[in-house]
């Protein structure tokens, strides 16, 4: 389920990419930069990296197995 989520997100972030001028895109970057420790914003700000970081832990990790390379046991 968190792995569609980030492929939406992802989807939806290329589509912005490719559809907005450059321009808009750093005026947007650079308004977010400087904006968001104000007052108004920072609470907000917080509870968003909040959530981010909360949802992030709940992704369990995928389990790993290591494979040893085959050895032959004939050297030349």
């Amino acid at each position: 389920q968190a792995t569609e989520i980030v492929a939406v997100a992802l989807l939806v972030a290329a589509a912005v990419v490719v559809l907005m001028p450059p321009k808009h895109l750093l005026l947007m970057a650079v308004l977010e930069v400087y904006t968001r420790e104000m007052p108004l914003r920072k609470q907000h700000t917080e509870k968003f990296r909040r959530r981010i970081k909360e949802w992030w832990a709940r992704i369990p990790a995928a389990p790993v197995q290591m494979i040893r390379p085959k050895e032959d046991k004939k050297k030349i």
